[in-house]
């Protein structure tokens, strides 16, 4: 599956403004501009092209940005985060990835990231200066490496108030397995994250002590006590597998609140919070998080992955959790 692409570019710069930008040369966001690119995705059958429906320059709102630099002394929230951050297009994730041509895309710390996740949404909707590093795949030991670049980056530091850190589902995956832990042990996973977290928690205290780190679990994916519905095309009727997804996300959550109630960190139960708008929500409008055969919840960029609606749902929880 792949999304037909409606751009909005918004940029401003010091110079009142940039002119319009090509769906393959988006404008630079150095130089002294600000630049915000969002996409709505109505996906369609895989292979299809990725198009440009419209292109709107208007003034950009002087508010910090994911994709401009850190001010000095580290902007006021750090997010690390795996793909539920980052929530890139599946297919520009894929292609920039694999160092294929791809259009202009942002990734501003380096990994592909959606010019309408939910750090962006945060950013705009706050007015808080906020540095992305969030990545696909990101668990918690990537998110340990990650924080070391920002600290290169001075992306972090005394001025940082907020340090958001949305990983733990990849530990269980080929990624966490990646990173030397035995994923079919679930209590292994679980130690490892929290001294993995234990270690991220100090480093950032040592270059941000004034910071407050919060750990954001995951929004619902599945259903409680049923599966994961895949198959989204009929209005209303999603179509479910029994997966028993639930097994994985209630461990997460575990392992999550373990790692804040240790550390002294905050922990932000997404998936309490999300209940009703998994993937099985009825209400098609409501649905947090896409399925993957899905013409039927609202806009997506990756299969499995938060909608539109979950990104912004996302965006108005941890907007309620920063100082």
């Amino acid at each position: 599956m792949m999304s037909w692409a409606r751009w909005r570019h918004e940029a401003g710069s010091d110079a009142g403004g940039c002119a319009y930008c090509s769906a393959v040369g988006l404008c630079d966001a150095g130089g002294g501009s600000v630049m915000r690119i969002r996409s709505w995705g109505l996906p369609v059958v895989a292979g299809a092209a990725m198009t440009m429906a419209s292109l709107v320059g208007v003034a950009a709102p002087a508010v910090a940005h994911p994709d401009a630099p850190a001010p000095a002394g580290g902007s006021e929230v750090v997010v690390f985060g795996d793909s539920y951050a980052a929530n890139p297009d599946g297919w520009m994730n894929t292609l920039i990835k694999n160092g294929l041509p791809a259009p202009a895309y942002p990734r501003p710390t380096g990994c592909p990231q959606a010019p309408d996740n939910w750090p962006r949404r945060l950013a705009e909707q706050s007015g808080k200066t906020v540095s992305d590093y969030s990545c696909t795949a990101q668990t918690s030991a990537q998110a340990r490496v990650k924080l070391d670049q920002a600290v290169a980056d001075r992306a972090i530091g005394p001025d940082t108030r907020d340090v958001v850190a949305a990983v733990g589902f990849n530990d269980f995956g080929p990624f966490g397995a990646a990173d030397g832990v035995n994923i079919t042990d679930f209590a292994a996973v679980e130690n490892h994250y929290v001294e993995t977290m234990r270690g991220f928690v100090d480093a950032v205290r040592a270059v941000a002590p004034a910071a407050r780190v919060t750990i954001v679990g995951t929004p619902a994916v599945g259903a409680v006590g049923g599966g994961v519905c895949v198959v989204n095309v009929i209005p209303g009727h999603p179509g479910g597998i029994p997966v028993p997804v639930e097994n994985w996300e209630m461990a997460t959550q575990r392992m999550q609140s373990r790692a804040a109630a240790e550390t002294g960190a905050v922990f932000l139960d997404l998936r309490s919070r999300s209940a009703g708008h998994d993937t099985c929500t009825p209400v098609d409008g409501q649905r947090f998080v896409s399925g993957v055969v899905d013409t039927t919840s609202p806009a997506w960029h990756m299969w499995l992955h938060p909608t539109d609606a979950g990104s912004q749902f996302i965006a108005e929880q941890v907007a309620g959790e920063v100082v």
